[in-house]
């Protein structure tokens, strides 16, 4: 069901619906958006950091960091892709809040769940598609930009290790970027 249909129903089931139908509409949408897209963040940014961590325990073979980063970033891309949240039954009241489901009745509240989970997955698929795409061309534009050392030399090498975990780290301040500040 989408926003209108939604809308159009709080409408027509006044007693269902304790305020203004569609200031609510809205409110859960703003509401969904912001956390959706938070969640999101937040996932990925578990991930890198779980995976800096095992980085930082690896040896290897010495390398200069754009070659950790062009083997790096592709794949943690293809590992968040395969890794995207979703959604499911019950993530509602965090979502939107306890408080706002609260001005529905049982019927209402189980029609905008639906509504609520569809949004959310919408809104987390963009966000992720857009986290996994700039994970992958992160390798070559820290490279290229000059962020990081192309230097081979032994002395300006470390193990592959240590370069995938600092390229990771490049990559946990962008995403802490992202989140929302702590409340």
């Amino acid at each position: 069901m989408d926003r209108e249909a939604v809308l159009a129903w709080l409408k027509d089931h006044p007693a269902a619906v304790h305020g203004d139908p569609a200031q609510l509409v809205e409110r859960f949408e703003q509401e969904v958006r912001r956390h959706a897209e938070a969640d999101a963040w937040r996932a990925a940014r578990a991930h890198v950091a779980d995976r800096m961590h095992e980085w930082e325990q690896e040896w290897g073979y010495h390398s200069s960091e754009a070659y950790a980063a062009k083997e790096v970033c592709p794949e943690l891309a293809q590992e968040l892709q395969r890794m995207e949240p979703h959604f499911e039954k019950g993530d509602e009241p965090h979502l939107v809040g306890e408080e706002l489901l609260g001005s529905l009745d049982p019927e209402a509240r189980k029609l905008v769940e639906d509504w609520v989970r569809d949004v959310a997955n919408d809104v987390e698929h963009k966000i992720w598609e857009g986290i996994v795409e700039h994970t992958r061309d992160q390798g070559r534009d820290l490279a290229r930009s000059g962020r990081i050392s192309s230097d081979t030399s032994f002395e300006h090498t470390a193990a592959f290790g240590q370069q995938a975990a600092r390229v990771a780290k490049i990559l946990l301040d962008e995403l802490d970027a992202h989140l929302p500040p702590k409340s």
